[in-house]
């Protein structure tokens, strides 16, 4: 399954494959890594289900963002997704969490959900792994968790707990169909 998105003025296709993997990739021929018109691998992931079927939606619109489309998806075992861009501010903050996350709290049955994302090509591949996602399962665990430890993994990426919540809260509006 594939689908196109927009990202302000940049343009990309998020397409899957057969063993359970997403990338996304994204034309942009003013990056220096654009060479002989190829799309560029801005992200890749494994999700552990084949994917049937992606519908784009228009997120809300922002006047800092622009115009921004992102994809929701289904696969074969019943699980849903959601694929949404962040600004650049955002997503690092949010990565600083996510790392933070993978080591501060417990997992199920112990498996790492870092491990467990990370792209699985059907063959060898000579260019290295994007992995530019955010983990929202894992992210949003952080909700869940007390105060304290909240203030304490926030403090550590030099955040705020508001910060945090905030790009949460963009995330969850972003990627909320009405």
């Amino acid at each position: 399954a594939s689908e196109f998105v927009v990202i302000g003025s940049t343009f990309g296709c998020v397409a899957s494959d057969q063993q359970g993997n997403f990338q996304v990739f994204v034309y942009d021929p003013n990056d220096p890594e654009f060479r002989r018109q190829q799309l560029l691998v801005r992200a890749d992931l494994h999700v552990g289900a084949r994917i049937n079927k992606m519908v784009r939606w228009t997120m809300p619109f922002r006047a800092k963002h622009g115009v921004r489309t992102a994809a929701h998806y289904a696969t074969l075992d019943g699980g849903i997704g959601a694929v949404a861009p962040l600004s650049e501010e955002s997503y690092r903050r949010l990565l600083a969490l996510q790392n933070l996350l993978v080591n501060a709290i417990p997992h199920h049955a112990g498996l790492n959900p870092r491990s467990w994302r990370l792209f699985r090509p059907g063959k060898s591949m000579v260019r290295r792994y994007a992995k530019n996602f955010l983990d929202c399962s894992l992210l949003g665990r952080y909700l869940h968790l007390d105060v304290t430890l909240q203030t304490q993994l926030a403090g550590a990426v030099n955040q705020t707990r508001d910060a945090i919540f905030g790009d949460l809260f963009e995330v969850l509006i972003g990627t909320h169909i009405t």
